[in-house]
């Protein structure tokens, strides 16, 4: 009954906060699916990163432009996308949704059995919800998660790097990731990993050196990480001071390297990997969030009972109206993530208690 109840409030509580979503940039397709389109249309062309090329091809495909939007991933990505550009863009763009929709799926069916209190969480996901309504690809990057770790709990470990490696199209989310691999010691994930990412590399150099420089400087454009104030990472405690930015990150990643180093086991590490990649990221939005539900799936046994409240707290909605509320709200957001942090840092590691596998949820 008590289960039963839980999932009634949390579908009311997600019907209320799609309610105030914008439907209108999800039913038209004006949204961030249109610079991943327009990458399969563009690789191996000179001008894939040029926003010039990426706005022209936009007012071809929507009629209008994106502010801030072009495509700025991975060469490669461009190749992995290319089979949908061989579709008219809105039946390309509705294949792409679907595929969100059975990667949520499978990361649910994967995860399940980790923690029962998934499907509750991701009934009333703001970041989930967020995904779809701006066309963006983090399901993907669960899905790709969520089979890594599946390959990796059973022995196949090569395998567990090679889809590990697909991650790239989001490097900066992972970048803490092979501090996982290298500290438990998984050197068939490692090397699964290099292969992938090889293969990957080698992709992403049609069109190219010149193609990969530009990608550079198009990362350092500011009209490609705007809107700091509403980035549920350092930025919006740091805004555009970047020096402090850096400070803050280098920071966090000692500290999340730490705990990285002290965990049980490599998915507990793997858990704390994602938090600190979405927390140190210079470029990161509500869907990349999502990332931080995996976490809290991964690392719900070893919390501490205040930073398991804290993680608890980045998965519900409510906090997402102080993030998206801007400044000086929205520090709350990353504040309960560097608390999440620093009190684990001090819960001692072989002072856990004993507790049921997946306990009750802490609100």
């Amino acid at each position: 009954m008590r289960k039963k109840l839980d999932v009634a409030a949390a579908v009311l509580i997600g019907a209320v906060f799609l309610w105030f979503m914008p439907w209108s940039r999800m039913m038209e397709a004006k949204n961030d699916f249109v610079h991943f389109y327009i990458g399969g249309m563009l690789y191996g062309h000179p001008d894939i990163f040029s926003p010039e090329a990426n706005f022209a091809k936009q007012r071809q495909l929507i009629g209008a432009t994106l502010n801030h939007s072009f495509f700025g991933r991975p060469a490669f990505y461009g190749l992995l996308l290319k089979p949908l550009t061989l579709l008219p863009y809105k039946t390309a763009y509705w294949i792409f949704q679907f595929g969100s929709l059975a990667s949520l799926v499978v990361f649910l069916k994967l995860n399940w059995g980790r923690f029962s209190y998934l499907p509750i969480l991701c009934a009333m996901s703001v970041p989930l919800f967020s995904n779809f309504m701006n066309g963006q690809d983090v399901l993907y990057l669960l899905l790709f998660c969520s089979l890594s770790l599946y390959f990796a709990e059973r022995g196949w470990d090569v395998a567990a790097g090679l889809i590990l490696s697909l991650c790239a199209i989001k490097a900066h989310l992972f970048v803490l990731v092979p501090l996982a691999v290298v500290f438990q010691a998984r050197w068939r994930i490692l090397a699964g990993g290099v292969l992938g990412g090889a293969i990957l590399g080698v992709a992403g150099l049609a069109g190219g050196l010149a193609v990969q420089l530009e990608l550079l400087k198009q990362l350092g454009n500011p009209d490609h990480s705007p809107y700091p104030d509403i980035m549920p990472n350092l930025r919006s405690l740091t805004g555009d001071h970047y020096s402090l930015y850096l400070a803050s990150a280098i920071a966090v990643y000692l500290m999340v390297a730490y705990l990285i180093f002290r965990s049980s086991s490599y998915e507990a590490a793997f858990g704390w990997a994602l938090i600190g990649g979405v927390l140190g990221s210079f470029h990161a939005y509500v869907q990349d969030c999502l990332l931080l539900l995996l976490a809290l799936v991964l690392l719900h046994t070893e919390l501490g009972k205040a930073p398991k409240v804290l993680l608890y707290a980045v998965s519900l909605p409510f906090i997402y109206v102080a993030l998206l509320a801007g400044h000086p709200y929205s520090a709350v957001f990353p504040a309960v993530l560097i608390a999440c942090l620093a009190l684990q840092l001090f819960k001692r590691p072989d002072a856990a208690e004993c507790r049921p596998s997946d306990p009750a949820p802490a609100w």
